[in-house]
C-alpha cells in the first residue's frame, strides 16, 4: 500500500530511482557473471588438474610395471617427451590433446652405479591461457636378479604337510661330506653355475641353525629353477639352454654395468637393442618336452631325491625335470 501511495504522489518515480535500480541490477549483474565465470573456471582448472593428475599415476605406473632397461632406454633416446599439439602415447600412456609430458630419468649422484635413477614425469597444461604444471617424483631400480629364481619353501606344500623342513648344505671337512642346516640367505647354499643346486630336507623335530644331518635318512628336495631351451631342436645341451625369469618366458642374463674401474656385473631380463622400444625382453623358444610349458605358472620345482614310494602326479612331472635339468647341469653336491 505505501508503494501505491508514492506512486499516487506528486513526485512519482524519478529519474533518479531508474538509474539506481539500473545500476543496482547492473552491479548485481557483473557480481553474479563473475561468481559463475570464477567457478566455471575453477571446475575447469579442476578437471584439468586431474586429468593431469592421472596422466602422470597412470605413467609411473607403466614405468614400474616395465623394466629399469625399458625407461633407460626410452629417456636417452628422446622418447620421453610429448607435445600439447597432437595425440600423442608415451609409456603406453594416451595424451590427451592439450597437455604434453616430459619424463626425465637422472642418475644418483651419490651411487657408485647406475642402478637407481631419480625419475620426474611432468604434465604441463593450459588453463584461461596461464601455463600450469605437475610434476610427481619417484625413484626407479634396476632389476637385480639371480642367476636363477630362487627357491620357494612354500611349494613344497605339494609333498603334503610338512612341518619341519630346511636348507642344507655340502662342507667338505678332512675330506668328508657332511651336510649341515644354513640358512636361506647364506651365499654357499647354492651355486648352479658350479652344480651346486639349492637342497631342502625334512626332519620329524626342530634343528639348529649349523646342526649335521644325515640325508640318508631325511628326505633330500632339490630345487630345479625354471629354464628353458633357445630354439626347436631335440637334442637339449648347455648351448641352447637358458634360465628364465619367474613364470615367463624372458632369459635372465649376465649384464655389466659401469666403466673403467668401476663395473658391477649383476643379473637382469634379457632385452636386444633393437627390441627395447617395443618393451620386449628377449624369449626362450620352447621348453625341453616333459619339462616345464607355457603359463604352468611355475617358477620352479622340488624334486624328492631320495622318493623310493609310488610317485604323485607332481612327482612325475618333477623327476621329469630332474632328468632333464641334471644331464644339462649335472648336481655336484648331492653326494
Amino acid at each position: 500500500m505505501k508503494f501505491i501511495k508514492y506512486l499516487r504522489s506528486n513526485r512519482g518515480i524519478t529519474g533518479t530511482d531508474i538509474v539506481a535500480a539500473i545500476t543496482l541490477i547492473i552491479l548485481t549483474m557483473g557480481v553474479v557473471t563473475a561468481i559463475y565465470i570464477n567457478v566455471t573456471n575453477k571446475t575447469k582448472e579442476n578437471i584439468r588438474y586431474s586429468n593431469a593428475t592421472r596422466i602422470a599415476t597412470q605413467i609411473i605406473e607403466n614405468i614400474q610395471i616395465n623394466t629399469f632397461e625399458d625407461l633407460i632406454y626410452r629417456c636417452d633416446n628422446n622418447l620421453n617427451q610429448v607435445s600439447m599439439e597432437e595425440n600423442e602415447k608415451i609409456f603406453d600412456v594416451n595424451i590427451p590433446l592439450g597437455y604434453s609430458v616430459l619424463v626425465t630419468a637422472t642418475p644418483i649422484d651419490s651411487a657408485k652405479y647406475d642402478i637407481v635413477r631419480d625419475v620426474k614425469v611432468e604434465v604441463s597444461y593450459k588453463i584461461s591461457n596461464i601455463n600450469k604444471s605437475i610434476t610427481l617424483n619417484f625413484l626407479k631400480e634396476r632389476e637385480l636378479l639371480e642367476q636363477t629364481n630362487p627357491p620357494i619353501f612354500s611349494e613344497l606344500s605339494n609333498y603334503g604337510n610338512i612341518k619341519y623342513f630346511y636348507p642344507v648344505k655340502l662342507v667338505t671337512q678332512d675330506g668328508i661330506n657332511k651336510y649341515f642346516v644354513t640358512d636361506k640367505n647364506d651365499s654357499e647354499w647354492y651355486n648352479y653355475d658350479i652344480g651346486f643346486f639349492a637342497l631342502a630336507v625334512y626332519s620329524v623335530k626342530e634343528l639348529e641353525l649349523g646342526e649335521e644331518i644325515n640325508i640318508l635318512t631325511n628326505p633330500v628336495y632339490v630345487w630345479i629353477p625354471r629354464f628353458g631351451i633357445k630354439d626347436d631342436n631335440s637334442v637339449v645341451s648347455s648351448d641352447n639352454f637358458s634360465y628364465v625369469y619367474g613364470t615367463s618366458k624372458y632369459k635372465i642374463s649376465l649384464c655389466e654395468i659401469g666403466n673403467g674401474t668401476k663395473k658391477l656385473y649383476c643379473y637382469t631380463i634379457n632385452y636386444n637393442d633393437e627390441d627395447k622400444i617395443n618393451n620386449t625382453p628377449v624369449s626362450i623358444e620352447s621348453y625341453p618336452e616333459n619339462s616345464f610349458e607355457e603359463d604352468d605358472g611355475l617358477t620352479g620345482i622340488w624334486y624328492k631325491y631320495n622318493s623310493i614310494n609310488e610317485l604323485e602326479e607332481y612327482e612325475k612331472k618333477a623327476l621329469s625335470i630332474y632328468t632333464i635339468f641334471n644331464n644339462i647341469n649335472p648336481c655336484k653336491n648331492l653326494k
